[in-house]
């Protein structure tokens, strides 16, 4: 099943390799194409929670990875032309969910940086950036500078699409004490899964002011507990996976396209 389509079973418009699972297992830079089924499930799984669906917002993971020469965010946004800003802007606009202007509390926005994943959680309450990466030791200056040109990008969208004030300058800290990988360059995905469900499960409730633990306490973990973290991190994406023929999916949906015409 490698080569084989799955969608997500909430949302079969969410979909991947079954190549892309199976990296999890195998220590593989994780596909961006993962990185969106893992926020559908993210998605799925605060809807069973009864969490407001446009409290947590999931910024597309294809706009800040830099595989991809073309990729306007490469550089800071004032090097860049009006016109592809504004594609920019859009892209952005078009993987928000519900109504972001007034619900939308914590924007997560994953970049991958030569291959390795890392993440920034905006909070709007806070007008702060807070970047959560795994592999300080190594490659801590270069991520941090993509997480701050990152963030550039982000608060030009916030000033134009959530009227954040133009003078107010957002604060930028890097977590300390988020969990190192034990084999750098490997695991950057993993640990950004577990450090973001981590967040979203303290987080979710009142902004985690009735939790008994600080949120730096929360998102931590053992090296040990790598190992059970990916297996259930992929039985927990697999479980709300289907196979499903692309070319039957493609037929259904212009099935429905036409009936509603």
């Amino acid at each position: 099943y490698r080569s084989e389509s799955f969608y997500l079973i909430a949302n079969d418009n969410v979909t991947c390799l079954g190549q892309h699972l199976n990296d999890i297992l195998h220590h593989k830079t994780y596909d961006v194409m993962l990185v969106e089924v893992f926020f559908g499930v993210i998605r799925a799984e605060l809807v069973e929670k009864c969490v407001h669906g446009s409290r947590f917002q999931f910024v597309n993971p294809e706009l800040f990875d830099d595989e991809y020469e073309d990729r306007t965010s490469r550089v800071v946004p004032q090097l860049v032309n009006s016109r592809d800003v504004e594609i920019h802007h859009n892209v952005v606009c078009a993987s928000m969910n519900g109504d972001f202007k007034k619900h939308g509390r914590f924007y997560i926005i994953a970049m991958k940086t030569m291959t390795h994943w890392h993440f920034l959680l905006w909070s709007r309450a806070e007008n702060k950036y807070t970047h959560y990466d795994s592999n300080r030791e190594l490659r801590g200056a270069v991520n941090t500078g993509a997480a701050k040109r990152t963030a550039m990008w982000m608060t030009k969208w916030f000033e134009e699409f959530l009227f954040i004030e133009r003078d107010s300058e957002p604060q930028f800290v890097d977590c300390l004490t988020f969990p190192q990988e034990i084999n750098p360059k490997l695991d950057g995905g993993l640990y950004m899964f577990h450090g973001i469900s981590s967040l979203i499960d303290y987080l979710h409730i009142e902004d985690g002011l009735f939790n008994d633990i600080s949120l730096d306490d929360h998102m931590s973990w053992k090296n040990s507990e790598v190992p059970k973290l990916r297996n259930c991190l992929f039985r927990r994406l697999a479980e709300r996976m289907e196979y499903g023929d692309w070319t039957v999916k493609m037929k259904n949906s212009n099935i429905r396209k036409r009936r509603f015409k």
